[in-house]
């Protein structure tokens, strides 16, 4: 994965976009190292990584949500509709997220979006491990 790329939010293809969830436990595992967590203590690991997962999930939503165009809006609207009918399964926010795949550019500013969060998470994570 071209780390470098999708943290600037300048991918060379479309491939290096999608890559990021073939190496998100990698990802993660990059933003735990960065974190002050108590030696030995997993279950604390444990919670922090769902936290992480949890609030990187929404963060996606929401950026996909603010980066899409009017035309996007629209056909993710139908999609939306589609999904519901025809995947019951997936949740609206998976459905986003499954959305968004079929729009490069559009992960690119989510991926852009995703790397500030990321320095955020570990700033106000290690922050308030200091106090």
């Amino acid at each position: 994965m071209k780390v470098k790329n999708v943290k600037s939010g300048n991918s060379d293809s479309t491939e290096d976009v999608v890559k990021i969830f073939d190496d998100a436990d990698f990802v993660y595992a990059r933003v735990l190292d960065k974190l002050k967590l108590p030696n030995d203590d997993e279950v604390f690991e444990s919670l922090v990584l769902s936290t992480l997962k949890r609030q990187t999930k929404d963060h996606m939503v929401f950026a996909i949500w603010n980066n899409l165009d009017k035309k996007q809006a629209v056909h993710l609207r139908s999609f939306l509709a589609q999904t519901k009918s025809f995947a019951d399964f997936l949740s609206t926010d998976d459905a986003v997220i499954e959305f968004a795949l079929m729009y490069p550019l559009l992960l690119e500013k989510v991926y852009a979006s995703l790397a500030d969060f990321f320095i955020k998470f570990v700033d106000k994570f290690n922050k308030h491990q200091e106090l």
